[in-house]
């Protein structure tokens, strides 16, 4: 299952799943909503989430919804990644 870690990794609790799959040949798709919920609305936090897959699986897109913004992300390595984060 996945994890959001917040600074000092402390887990956000988790609120609810819901998870939609679909079937077309050799092709399956999923569409995962997982909601967390940060109880201190006062102090916002900085996070990272992680979600492990095969290595055959194709990670598509990652869209993160807080209040009313929506971001989508941009799939990138590892390594990559990183670097610009730090």
């Amino acid at each position: 299952m996945s994890s959001v870690r917040a600074e000092g990794e402390q887990l956000l609790p988790f609120k609810s799943v819901n998870i939609v799959g679909k079937v077309d040949g050799p092709i399956a798709t999923l569409d995962i909503d997982l909601k967390y919920v940060n109880t201190d609305a006062e102090h916002p936090i900085e996070c990272s989430y992680e979600f492990p897959l095969d290595k055959n699986t194709i990670f598509a897109k990652l869209v993160c919804k807080i209040d009313d913004k929506e971001t989508t992300a941009v799939v990138k390595g590892k390594e990559e990644a990183k670097q610009q984060y730090d």
